[in-house]
């Protein structure tokens, strides 16, 4: 997460970003999201906590592992998984795995 108004643009997370997923343009630091690894050294170099990590990253088998917490349920009602909203496109192969073990 990039929070605009907080960043003073000294352009640190621009050095610290081994990817070169970062830019300063306009006095502000943008970020590439396809190039960014999340590897969070950005966030470490940025003093003005403009920057954070959000969410986090699960495996395939992480993921199925809470899916299947939920298998009495799916069995008793006939329903299954469902995903929805925007975050399954944004990561489409790993949704698109998911869905395969879950059949």
């Amino acid at each position: 997460m990039f929070r605009q108004e907080l960043c003073v643009g000294c352009s640190a997370c621009v050095s610290a970003c081994t990817a070169g997923a970062i830019a300063l343009r306009d006095g502000a630091a943008h970020t590439g999201r396809e190039v960014c690894t999340a590897c969070g050294e950005c966030v470490e170099s940025c003093l003005a906590q403009a920057r954070a990590i959000a969410g986090e990253t699960w495996t395939l088998d992480r993921l199925l592992g809470e899916v299947e917490k939920d298998v009495l349920f799916y069995d008793e009602s006939g329903g299954g998984v469902t995903l929805s909203g925007g975050e399954p496109l944004a990561q489409a192969t790993f949704a698109a795995s998911l869905l395969g073990a879950c059949q």
